[in-house]
C-alpha cells in the first residue's frame, strides 16, 4: 500500500526572483488557502525528502507549515525529524521557516507514524 505524504507549503513576499525545490520532486496537488500542498506517494513506510531554497531576497520567506502522512499530521515533530542548514553552514531550529538559502532535510521514520497514530487512537478511547 502506498503512503501519501502532503506537504504545506506558505509563502511571505514572494517575488519571482524567489526559487526553492522539492527533492525528491512533488506534485503539486491544491491550494489550501495560503499554502502551495504538494503530495508524494511511496511504497515505503518512511520518507527522506529535502526543500531547498536557493535565491530569496531580504523579507521573503518559506514555511513549512504543515506535514501529514496518510492524514495524519505528524507537524509537531518537524524539529524532531527535520533539520535546516543554510547555504553558510548553519544549523537553524526554525520549525519550518526558511528566509536565507538553505536546505530543510527530512528523515521521517516509521516509528513516527507509528507513535502519531497511537496517540491518536488513546485519544479517541478516551473520548
Amino acid at each position: 500500500m502506498n503512503q501519501k505524504l502532503l506537504v504545506y507549503i506558505k509563502f511571505i513576499r514572494k517575488t519571482n526572483n524567489f526559487d526553492f525545490n522539492i527533492n525528491p520532486t512533488m506534485e503539486m496537488v491544491n491550494k489550501d488557502g495560503e499554502c502551495n500542498v504538494y503530495q508524494f506517494l511511496s511504497a515505503k513506510p518512511a520518507f527522506d525528502f529535502q526543500v531547498t531554497v536557493t535565491d530569496i531576497t531580504p523579507g521573503e520567506a518559506l514555511i513549512i507549515e504543515k506535514i501529514t502522512i496518510n492524514d495524519i499530521d505528524v507537524t509537531t515533530e518537524k524539529d524532531k525529524f527535520g533539520s535546516y542548514i543554510t547555504e553558510s553552514g548553519n544549523k537553524k531550529a526554525t520549525y519550518g521557516y526558511m528566509d536565507e538559502p538553505g536546505t530543510y532535510k527530512f528523515k521521517i521514520k516509521q516509528n513516527v507514524i507509528f507513535t502519531k497514530y497511537l496517540s491518536y487512537l488513546i485519544d479517541k478511547s478516551n473520548d
